[in-house]
Parts: structure tokens; sequence; C-alpha cells
């Protein structure tokens, strides 16, 4: 009881001790607080109350002598898979090691029971009775008891229709009935008369939920829908219910929204039970909407509401004149009664015209409600769709009503199947409604044509092509009218993208009348030219290319004279040259602005790169790299530069110098050696041995063996002529190829002419090329 509501469980154990002294205690159980939802509270409340006020009075004698009647059964006594889930203090729990009757299982016994009663029936229910379920089968007896129960409900609900073989109706029923009938039967016609309809139960059902349905679907603006779970229809058990939701369906109402053949598509659902599906949303008695108890069952049947059809088809006046139902009651009943419904709209009366009573025959009844249903469950889609165009700027003749056009076209008299195909799907007119949408809203957030385009370049402002929505509505298949929108649609489009280039060009503009560019003027003149050329494109197919052509020319103008303030000392001007037209034609290709981009990304990042480190890195020879740079702008040849674009590539995981060899310890250095060479596709092993010949490092390529030794250095340290002497020792014992001498400092003057006198199977790596074969690995220097 945590989460219930303090005033629900203060009147829950008032109605469970009047409950106790009337001995209806099993009746109770099912208000338990622990089996009350959330969101239930208030109708479980009034059910609760309701059942006191009338314990009080004395109207639920009868209910009682019924209940003693139907419950001969000694205690429940056993149950081995499920534990009583009534109240603990209930005055019927029994003993610690006695065992139990499942609650619900005694509830469903006893209800049945009462059943039996009220329909006087000489049956027995005695395979049914707790004393003869074994330990086990009790959820297998449940769902044989529960499908008895549903039957005998269904005839307790046919007993009370007019007409029937068990029961005579008052004259205040007989009229009540009458009265449904003729709000939509012809009275014209002398072969449907009311009164004989009475006398015909089959002929009254039918009757009465065409009226039900009329006046639901009448009333569908008014009616807050509660969604209901498949599990409210009669006979969906655990696994039929698990399918359902596997495919979709996880309410009435989805169910309701799709087709038979649909249904059919469900495991475990043949034709029939889709149509008993189909029809259980509208056609499940009363008793089986949340909130309504044995007694509110009772006076709902009593007032003609046997199904949630009736319930969904009468006033609020009528339900709230029923005892126990108040107005806000009155309304939750009705929304989960809704199931059946379409989804919740609020359509124009004219969509009713067409459909409404009276009806000449039961067949055209049925037909026209049919039809009623599906125009509403379209207008449902279409409304949110007609108010955004509504809401809209679109601009429609004054005799012309939209609404009536697109009521005309996607709900009274959409084809039955698509008429044409447009890309790969179908089209439908709904389609083209949406499209309209899109294009409409599209219009709508155009940005304004900025002042500084038609200034800076002399341009009349391109207009947005209108949208003629009566010649879209005049022809003959939404293919066609789809086609008209994807033309505006694009149109559309190009005139955003044409504005947002121009606004780029205009900053490129501004760029060049502020550069000190020789040819400024000429560029100024061939950036308006390729601008005003895409205005011109708008809504021809050279549109795209001639805007990303316009687009690549004004980022290279741009770029080129950004550098060319930055690095005045290179020949960036070529390039200006080139892009103002001065060297070669107005329209420079497409590919040559690609060169141009090519040239300007490599120089900008490795002139960026120089300025960062050092002019004598040993990473970088800063000469061959200016040599590139100069050669490829001056010939406006690419491939003059790939050299410094390959080696900027093996820069890219950092840079390092000698501080960075500084921050290593002698066995981390040894390691990062190991490692480095490793990087360049040695095989490597790390001696742990300090008395190997002096070598720290094994490594192996192919045939070639290499035996290296580490110094650890810092800076201003020299490696000896001795460290090497030790070291050629080696080779001398065949133990290596070639022998490598790794210092982070550098080499005596004497080690120098030792190495150069051995000849090339004794090699030295001094700071510098080791910095420089780390910079161009994967190995970055350590952060910090």
């Amino acid at each position: 009881m945590e989460n219930a509501p303090s005033r629900y469980v203060a009147i829950w154990k008032e109605a469970k001790q009047t409950a106790v002294e009337s001995n209806t205690t099993y009746s109770i159980d099912e208000y338990h607080p622990a089996k009350i939802s959330a969101g239930n509270w208030v109708s479980a409340l009034e059910d609760l109350e309701t059942i006191i006020k009338q314990e009080n009075s004395g109207e639920t004698d009868m209910l009682r002598t019924e209940q003693e009647s139907s419950t001969e059964s000694p205690k429940p006594r056993s149950c081995h898979n499920q534990q009583d889930k009534a109240d603990p203090d209930s005055s019927h729990s029994s003993s610690d090691d006695e065992p139990r009757v499942p609650i619900e299982y005694q509830q469903l016994w006893s209800k049945t029971n009462r059943l039996l009663n009220d329909l006087d029936y000489d049956e027995s229910l005695a395979n049914f009775h707790p004393d003869s379920v074994s330990p086990g089968q009790w959820d297998t007896a449940y769902e044989r008891l529960e499908a008895r129960y549903d039957a005998l409900r269904d005839k307790k609900v046919e007993s009370l229709n007019p007409g029937s073989a068990q029961h005579q109706t008052t004259q205040t029923n007989q009229n009540m009935f009458q009265s449904r009938l003729e709000m939509v039967i012809d009275a014209d016609n002398s072969d449907l008369s009311p009164a004989g309809i009475c006398e015909d139960h089959q002929q009254l059902t039918n009757w009465l939920e065409i009226w039900a349905r009329w006046e639901g679907l009448r009333r569908l603006a008014e009616i807050e829908r509660v969604a209901a779970p498949v599990s409210n229809s009669t006979g969906v058990g655990d696994q039929l219910a698990d399918s359902l939701h596997l495919a979709g369906y996880e309410t009435l109402g989805e169910i309701r929204n799709a087709s038979v053949a649909d249904l059919q598509e469900v495991d475990g659902i043949g034709e029939q039970r889709a149509q008993t599906l189909y029809e259980a949303a509208s056609t499940r008695p009363v008793g089986n909407i949340q909130g309504v108890g044995k007694i509110l069952e009772q006076e709902l049947l009593n007032a003609g509401i046997r199904t949630a059809l009736d319930l969904t088809a009468v006033s609020q006046d009528t339900l709230t004149a029923i005892d126990g139902i108040g107005e806000q009651r009155g309304l939750q009943l009705q929304g989960r009664a809704a199931a059946w419904l379409p989804p919740q709209c609020d359509p124009p009366s004219e969509l009713y015209d067409p459909y409404q009573p009276p009806y000449q025959s039961l067949s055209n009844a049925t037909e026209n409600v049919d039809q009623l249903e599906r125009v509403l469950y379209r207008y449902s889609e279409v409304e949110p769709l007609l108010s955004q165009l509504r809401d809209s700027s679109l601009t429609v003749p004054d005799d012309v009503d939209l609404g009536d056009i697109l009521l005309e076209k996607l709900v009274l008299n959409p084809p039955s199947a698509p008429e044409d195909t447009i890309d790969t799907g179908e089209s439908t007119w709904h389609d083209v409604v949406q499209t309209l949408a899109t294009v409409v809203a599209d219009q709508d957030e155009r940005p304004d044509y900025p002042s500084s385009v038609r200034t800076q370049f002399d341009l009349t402002p391109v207009q947005t092509p209108d949208i003629n929505f009566v010649d879209i509505w005049s022809v003959d298949t939404p293919a066609v009218a789809l086609e008209q929108l994807m033309e505006l649609k694009q149109k559309t489009k190009q005139v955003r993208e044409f504005i947002e280039t121009a606004r780029g060009a205009v900053e490129t503009h501004a760029q060049i009348q502020a550069s000190s560019s020789a040819a400024a003027s000429r560029l100024e003149a061939a950036l308006t030219q390729h601008v005003t050329r895409l205005q011109a494109a708008i809504g021809s197919d050279s549109f795209v290319e001639t805007r990303d052509y316009v687009t690549t020319y004004s980022e290279v103008c741009a770029s080129t004279i950004s550098l060319a303030e930055r690095y005045p000392s290179y020949p960036f001007e070529s390039i200006l040259r080139s892009l103002s037209g001065t060297d070669q034609s107005d329209s420079i290709p497409e590919a040559t602005l690609q060169d141009f981009q090519t040239i300007l990304q490599t120089a900008d990042e490795a002139l960026a790169f120089m300025n960062s480190v050092d002019y004598n890195h040993p990473a970088v020879d800063q000469d061959s790299w200016e040599e590139s740079l100069r050669l490829s702008l001056t010939e406006e040849y690419p491939q003059a530069i790939q050299p410094v674009t390959n080696q900027l590539s093996r820069l890219d995981d950092g840079v390092w110098d000698s501080d960075d060899l500084a921050a290593y310890e002698w066995q981390s250095f040894e390691r990062l050696v190991g490692h480095l060479y490793r990087d360049e596709g040695y095989e490597t092993t790390v001696t742990q041995s300090t008395n190997d010949l002096g070598v720290d490092i094994w490594v192996k390529k192919a045939d070639r063996r290499l035996a290296i030794q580490v110094k650890h250095y810092q800076a201003g340290q020299s490696v000896g002529r001795k460290t090497l002497q030790q070291l050629v020792s080696t080779l001398a014992a065949g133990d290596a190829n070639e022998a490598i001498v790794v210092t982070s400092g550098e080499f005596a003057d004497t080690a120098q002419r030792y190495a150069d006198d051995f000849g090339d199977e004794l090699s030295l790596v001094g700071a510098s090329e080791l910095i420089r074969r780390l910079s161009e690995s994967s190995i970055p220097p350590k952060p910090g």
C-alpha cells in the first residue's frame, strides 16, 4: 500500500469491513490497493463508494444470497504455484500450514455461480469446484472456467435484449429501443417497422449496432480516448496478446485500424479469429471495460447499454442519470469504450451528410456506416495537414475553398488504388498534400534576398515561384501534381542555395577590395560574373554544377588572398592572376580550381608548421620545403608540392625535440629506441643482461641482424670511441651483420672518425637523426 493515496486506503478499509460483515469478502478483494494500477485510483474509488452505499442501504441482499448459495465449498485449500493475493488480515485467511486456493480462481468461481443463478440455469459446475481441481491444474481450470463465464455473460446480455427468448422487455425498454431504431430506419419503408424489428432478436441486435455506430461516430470530437490494451478483448490470453504485441498491435484501437487481412498475418490468427478481434473493440461487453464492476454492469445493462458501442453512443445526460455515475466517471467510461472509434478529430458536418440516416435496409445501413468510419479515419490523417496549410502563407483565390478541395480529393473520393508512380513509390493525393505543405514551409523559411548581394553584384532579386493551387488540384492524377510540386520545391531550394552561396561571395568580394593584389579589380569582375551566371541558372539542370563551381572559385580566391597577406614573400600573386583571368580564359576549368585547392591547403599547413618549429629542426628540411612551395605556386603544379604533403602526413602524430628525449630515463629510453625500430618494421628484442657485449637491443629484418647499443646522455654529452670498439666485437663474433650506436646526445670527433674508418657495418644515430625519425614515426611525444 506504499504508493496508494491515503483516501483510497481509508475507503477501501471501510468497504472491506462492510463487506466482511456482509460476508462478501471476495468481491472486495479485487479492489485491494496492491491490485490497482496507477491512473485507475479515481474509478476504483467511485466503485468502492458505490458498494458502501449499496451495502449500507441493503441493496446487495440479493447478491449476498447468491454468493452464499454459490460458495458451499470449505475454506480455500491448495495452490502450489501461486500465493494468495488477498489481504493478510482478511477473515478468510487460513493458517500458515494450510494450503490456499488462488484468489483469482475463487473470485471467478463465485462470479460464474452468480451468473448461473441470474439465468436460472440448471447446470452443475462441480468439475470446477475448488475441491475438484488437482494441485498444479489451476491455470488450466481457470481458462476453462473463464470460457464458461464468458459464454454465460453473453447469454446474460442477450437475455436483456427485448425480443430474446429468455426475457420480455418492459414497456420502458421497448419504447427506448424503438426510439433508437426510429433514428436510423426509413419510416417510409413499410418493411421496416420498429415494433416488428423488436420482435426479431437478431434484427434488433444488428439495427441497434447501426444506431450505436452512427451516434458514436457523430460524437467523435467529444470523446477523449483512453487506450485499451488488447487483453481487454474477450478470448485474448497471454500467448495471443504476446503475438499481437510482437506484430505491433498494443491496443484495441490499433487492431480496429487494421484490416482483417492484416490481422491474419499475426501468428496463430486465422480468418475467423481476425474478424472477431476486429469487431471486439466495438462489441466487447460493458463488463469488460475497466471501472465497470458487477453492480454498475447491471445498471448499464438495465439502461440498454450492453457493449462498448452503446457506451460511446449515449449522451452524458443518459450516463449521469444512472446511479453511481457522475460526470467525471461518465467521461472516463466513454473514453475507455472508445477504442473502436477513429482517432479523435473535429470533422466538418458535411463529411457526415452523404452517410446519415434514415437507411432503407440493413445492408444499406451497414455500407453507409462502414464507409463513414473509413472517411473519418482518412480525415483524422488529413486534418493536421489541412491546419498546417491554412496557417501557412499559401495563397488561394477568394473563390476557392481550400478545405473543400482537400476533402474532395483526400477524404470523400480518394482513388481506389494509386493510379501512377513517381520514382519507385506509389503516389496518392495524400502524398500531394504532404509535399504541398513541405513546399509552402520551404517558401516560408526562405531567407530574404540580402541587400548586400543586390548592391555588390548589381542583381535584380530573384523571386520564389508562386504556387498555383488551382492548377495543382485540377490535374487528373496525383503523380502529375507531385511532379509540378517537385519542380516548385526544387526551384525554392535552389533560390535558398543561391542566397547562401552569394552571401559567401559577398565576403570574398570584401576581401578582394581590401587586398593589395594587383589583380584585385579583375578578381572583383570575375567573381561578379560567376555569381550572375549562378542566378541565371536557377531552375535549370545546370544549377548544381554552377553552384559548386562558384562556391569553389570564391573559396579559392579567399584562401589565396589570406595566404598572400600572411606570407608576402611567397608567390601567391601568381594564383591570383590566374583566377582573375589574366593568364587564361575567364572561366577557369574545374580541374584547375581543384589543383589550386590542393596547393593552397598544403601550403597553408606547411607554412604554419615551419613557423611552429626551429628553422634547423631535424624533421624538416626547410630549404627543400620552400623550393617545393614556390615551384608549385608559380607553375600551378600540385605534384611539385607532393613531397611536402607526404612528410606532413608522417608528422601527424607529433614533432619531437631534444626536450622530449631528455624526459626519458635510461631504461625507458632503451624501450623507446626498441619501439622506434619496431615501428620501422623490425623484429625487436630489448636485452635484459647488462654484460652482453654492450648490446642493448637486437633487431632483425629479413636476413639482416643488427646489434644496437643505446646511450642516454643529456644535451652536451657525447659518446666516445671506446663505446664503439666494445660494440663491434659482436661483428667479429659473427652475431650481427651491423652494429649501431643510438644516443640522445652527440658523438665525439674520435668516435665519428672511428665509424668512418670502420665502414658501412657500423652506424651512428645521434640526437638530430633520432628526433627526425621519431617525428616521422607513429610514436607521439610524451604529453606535457
